[in-house]
């Protein structure tokens, strides 16, 4: 009996933890996608210093949340983020509407995409 309530403490601490760090996640990416999400209208409308200085704001906002993201998100997805957010930044510099829509776009499918594979349901734990 007293193993049984162990392994029952235990398996409570790990679902906990799970829930946890995705509530964490989704709090992350919720504002960041909302940001971009901004960002991308800006650029459509080509309000190019606009859209840079929003997208400055979620910079710097991503580079304060970005340890926490990278303790609990695989590498090789914050690397991708990070590289299509450069993508973005130097398009609108360039003022190059389609490439820019593209990357933020990208951008934000990444950032949803983080959320969405590290919710807690019955496909992502099969």
């Amino acid at each position: 009996m007293r193993s049984f309530i162990v392994a029952m403490g235990i398996l409570v601490v790990l679902l906990v933890g799970l829930e946890g760090s995705y509530l964490i996640l989704y709090n992350l990416t919720f504002k960041n996608v909302e940001t971009l999400e901004m960002v991308y209208r800006l650029v459509e409308e080509e309000k190019w210093a606009e859209s840079r200085d929003v997208f400055l704001i979620f910079k710097e906002g991503y580079q304060k949340k970005e340890k926490m993201m990278k303790a609990l998100v695989d590498h090789a997805e914050i690397d991708s983020i990070e590289s299509s957010l450069i993508a973005v930044e130097e398009f609108i510099k360039a003022r190059s509407k389609p490439d820019a829509l593209d990357a933020t776009a990208r951008s934000i499918f990444l950032l949803r995409h983080i959320e969405q594979k590290n919710r807690f349901n019955v496909e992502n734990v099969l």
